[in-house]
């Protein structure tokens, strides 16, 4: 999924048995491998670093199984912090590494509206953007640097 920054770990993802229940890995030099993500029927996906390298983002369902939070994770020993609770079934569209995040909220196969949290806001409400995008692609995604 992607190489550390600064060092030779490296993030993986893999279910077990084909659960499709797909787990986020750290692979660390010496071959140890760490699951960042536990639990029965929890999934999670990589979805970027932050500006220093000394943290990157996870989604993952392991609150409530239909639908994906985002936590901030430092690299230094994985302790994370919640970033975003996703109670209104958004689908996490991207960011730019911490300050903004855009969502999704998908009402057919062919009408979706477009989001942006300030996280940073004392009022990280979601705010309209714009209305009836279309369809949207449910895949990975990831922060962008900002410009």
């Amino acid at each position: 999924m992607s190489f550390f920054p600064e060092d030779a770990r490296l993030f993986y993802s893999s279910d077990k048995g084909g659960n499709e229940q797909n787990h986020l890995y750290v692979l660390e030099p010496s071959g140890n491998s760490i699951d960042l993500t536990p639990g029965e029927k929890v999934k999670a996906l990589f979805a970027g670093w932050d500006q220093t390298n000394e943290s990157f983002y996870v989604t993952t369902n392991e609150r409530d199984p239909k639908a994906f939070d985002l936590y901030q994770y430092q690299t230094d020993d994985y302790s994370r912090e919640l970033i975003f609770q996703n109670d209104g079934g958004w689908i996490i569209a991207g960011g730019d590494r911490g300050r903004y995040l855009a969502l999704v909220k998908v009402h057919s196969n062919v009408d979706s509206d477009i989001y942006l949290v300030d996280l940073q806001s004392n009022d990280p409400t979601p705010k309209h953007v714009t209305a009836n995008v279309g369809n949207v692609s449910h895949g990975v995604y990831t922060f962008t640097p900002d410009r």
